[in-house]
C-alpha cells in the first residue's frame, strides 16, 4: 500500500501530476483495516462495490447508488477517466 502511494507521488496520475498530488495531499496516513475506524468503514462501503465491478464479480444493489455519483464526461454517461481511474492500467 505504501509502495503504491510513493509511486503515485513520484509519477503522478493521468489527471493529476506528481507535483499537484505532493502539494495538495499532505500528511496522508495509511492505517490497517483491523483498526475498525469509522471513516474506513465508510470508504469500504464505497470501494467494495467498485472493486466487485472492476473484477467482474456480481454487483449488488449498492453499485447503482455508487455508480450514479461518479463524475462523467460532458454529454456522456462515460465515467471512466473523469470519475473512475483504475490502477494499474
Amino acid at each position: 500500500m505504501n509502495k503504491a502511494w510513493e509511486r503515485i507521488k513520484r509519477e503522478g496520475l493521468r489527471y493529476a501530476g506528481a507535483r499537484d498530488i505532493d502539494t495538495r495531499i499532505i500528511d496522508l496516513v495509511l492505517r490497517d483495516k483491523h483498526l475498525n475506524i469509522a471513516g474506513m468503514q465508510l470508504a469500504d462501503l464505497i470501494v467494495s462495490p467498485i472493486g466487485r465491478k472492476v473484477l467482474g464479480k456480481p454487483t449488488r444493489a449498492v453499485w447503482d447508488v455508487v455508480e450514479s455519483k461518479f463524475r462523467r464526461r460532458p454529454g456522456s454517461d462515460d465515467y471512466r477517466g473523469p470519475g473512475l481511474v483504475i490502477l494499474p492500467r
